[in-house]
C-alpha cells in the first residue's frame, strides 16, 4: 500500500477543536519547561503517539515520535505525543537500559535502582537521582563511546537534569530534547497536565456510565482474541485509577459509589462522581484509547510494534460500541542496522583471532587447523572462539538504549536514514497498517554474517570441545 492511500484514509474524522486547543496549550507548558522550541500549528486533522518517560529509551520509541514528524510533513496533521508520567514504577525500562558490551550477555547496563518501596510508587513521584549518581551515568556514557555525539548526549543529560524535578520530569524533558536533535518537530504533553486542566472530563463521565457493560465488552474481546498476558476484569473495575498521596495508584471498583483501597500505605478513598476528583485519576490504557478517540476525534494512532497492540486490539472492537469513529493505527516495525564501537571492537577481534576478514571466515577449516596443532595455546583460541561468536551474536541481536545509535552515528544521517526508509517502506495492512522498513547504515551484512558465524560454531566442533 502507499503512502497516499493511508492518508487519504485518515483525513476522514473530524476534529474536536475545543479540546484540541486544550492539549495544544498543555504541550506549549511541557515546550516551555523543557526549554525547546513550540512548533505552532493550525493543521486540520490529529495524529498522536506517547510512551512513558523511559531512562534513554531505545529507537522505537524514537521511531514513533519521528513517524509524527513524517505524517506532519506529508499533510494537515497536528502531531501529538503523549508522555505517560503516572504510571507505576514497576517497569525497569523507566530508570535504566542496556547498551552493547564485550561480555557473555553482550551488553552493560546504563541507569539507576529504585527501592522496593520507590518501585510501586507513580513514576512522577520518585525523585531524580542525585546529582553524584546522575554524573556516574553521564561519565560512564562518554567514557564508553567516547564521540563528540556521545558529549553532545551527555550536554542535554546535564541540561534536563537541571530543568526536571521528578525522575519522570528530567526523563521527558531528556527525549524531547534529543529529538530536536533528530529533525522531529511534534507537540509533547504530558498526561498529568491533561488531567490537572480536566480535558475530555465530558468524555470521561459518557464512556465510564455504564463500567459493567465496559468490562464485559473489555473481557469478550480478550477472551475471544485469545490475548495472552491480559488478564480478564471485574465486571465493577473502573477503568481508571485513583491517584493516592503517597504515589501509590488505587485501583477503584464502583458499588454504589467508587471506592478502593491503595496498595502502598493502605488509605481508603471513595468518591461520588468524577467530576469531584478528576485530576486525582489517571486511564487505563484501553478506556484511554476511547476517551482521546472521541475527545479529540483522532485520524491516525502511532503505537508501538510489542504489547501496545493488545490493547489496540481491544480499542478496535470497543470503539463502534461507544459511537467512535476509529482512528487509523500505524506502527513502524524496524531495526537499525549501524556498527557502534563495541560492535567494531568485536568485529576487529574476531577478524584477528581467525586470520582473516569475517566474511572470509571458515569455522570449521580454522578450528581444523587448531586442532590438528593442539597445545595450550591453540586450545584456547578453539574454545573462546566460541564464546566470543556468542558474545558477538548476543550483542547484535541486543535492542538497545538509543544512546548506542546516537554515539555512533551523526544525528543528521540518522534523520536522514530514518526519513528514506519511511519514504521507501511497504505497508502491509491488517487490523492495523504495519510500516515494514529496516534502516541499513551500510551493516546489515556484518549483522547477518555475525548470525550465521555464531550459528556455524555451534555444530563446527572437530575436537568436541564444545559439547
Amino acid at each position: 500500500m502507499e503512502w497516499s492511500s493511508v492518508l487519504k484514509m485518515m483525513k476522514t474524522v473530524e476534529p474536536r477543536t475545543e479540546n484540541l486547543d486544550l492539549v495544544i496549550d498543555c504541550a506549549r507548558k511541557f515546550h516551555r519547561r523543557a526549554r525547546i522550541e513550540f512548533p505552532d500549528t493550525t493543521e486540520e486533522f490529529v495524529v498522536e503517539s506517547g510512551h512513558q518517560p523511559n531512562f534513554l529509551p531505545h529507537a522505537g520509541t524514537f521511531k514513533k515520535a519521528f513517524l509524527l514528524d513524517f505524517l506532519k510533513s506529508r499533510g494537515e496533521f497536528t502531531p501529538l505525543f503523549g508522555i505517560y508520567d503516572y504510571n507505576m514504577a514497576t517497569a525497569k525500562w523507566l530508570y535504566q537500559n542496556r547498551i552493547p558490551d564485550v561480555n557473555k550477555n553482550g551488553f552493560k547496563k546504563i541507569g539507576f535502582k529504585l527501592s522496593k518501596k520507590e518501585v510501586w510508587k507513580r513514576f512522577d513521584q520518585v525523585e531524580k537521582p542525585s546529582e553524584k549518581e546522575w554524573e556516574r551515568e553521564v561519565e560512564k556514557i562518554k567514557n564508553h563511546y567516547g564521540t563528540k555525539n556521545a558529549d553532545v548526549v551527555a550536554d542535554e543529560m546535564w541540561k534536563s537534569y537541571e530543568l526536571g524535578d521528578s525522575f519522570a520530569d528530567v526523563n521527558a524533558i531528556l527525549f524531547a530534547r534529543l529529538c530536536q536533535h533528530l529533525e522531529i518537530e511534534i507537540l509533547f504533553f504530558k498526561y498529568t497536565d491533561i488531567q490537572k486542566r480536566c480535558v475530555f472530563i465530558e468524555e470521561w463521565v459518557e464512556i465510564s456510565r455504564d463500567i459493567e457493560k465496559f468490562n464485559q465488552l473489555y473481557n469478550s474481546v480478550v477472551s475471544r482474541k485469545g490475548l495472552e498476558g491480559i488478564g480478564l476484569n471485574d465486571a465493577n473495575l473502573a477503568p481508571f485509577w485513583y491517584l493516592c498521596d503517597c504515589g501509590g495508584n488505587v485501583p477503584i471498583y464502583q458499588r454504589g459509589t467508587f471506592l478502593g483501597r491503595c496498595p502502598l500505605c493502605g488509605s481508603n478513598h471513595e468518591f461520588e462522581n468524577i467530576e469531584d476528583v478528576f485530576d486525582r485519576l489517571s486511564p487505563r490504557a484501553v478506556f484511554r484509547n476511547l476517551v482521546f478517540a472521541k475527545g479529540l476525534g483522532t485520524s491516525a494512532f502511532v503505537s508501538g510494534s510489542g504489547g501496545g497492540l493488545k490493547y489496540g486490539v481491544i480499542s478496535n472492537e470497543m470503539y463502534s460500541e461507544f459511537e467512535i469513529k476509529r482512528p487509523l493505527v500505524l506502527y513502524w516495525k524496524s531495526r537499525d542496522f549501524y556498527l557502534s564501537p563495541v560492535h567494531k571492537k568485536i568485529v576487529s577481534e574476531i577478524s584477528k583471532l581467525f586470520g582473516q576478514d569475517i566474511f572470509g571466515i571458515d569455522v570449521m577449516e580454522k578450528r581444523n587447523e587448531w586442532a590438528e596443532k593442539m597445545d595450550g595455546r591453540t586450545k584456547g583460541y578453539y574454545k573462546y572462539s566460541d564464546t566470543l561468536l556468542q558474545i558477538a551474536r548476543n550483542a547484535f541481536l541486543l535492542n538497545p538504549s538509543i544512546v548506542d545509535l546516537l554515539g555512533s552515528v551523526d544525528f543528521s544521517e540518522i534523520a536522514e536514514r530514518w526519513r528514506k526508509s519511511l519514504e521507501n517502506a511497504e505497508i502491509r495492512e491488517d487490523e492495523f497498517y504495519a510500516v515494514a522498513s529496516d534502516v541499513d547504515f551500510g551493516y546489515s551484512g556484518h549483522y547477518r554474517r555475525i548470525m550465521k558465524l555464531a550459528e556455524e560454531s555451534r555444530v563446527a566442533d572437530p575436537a568436541g570441545l564444545l559439547r
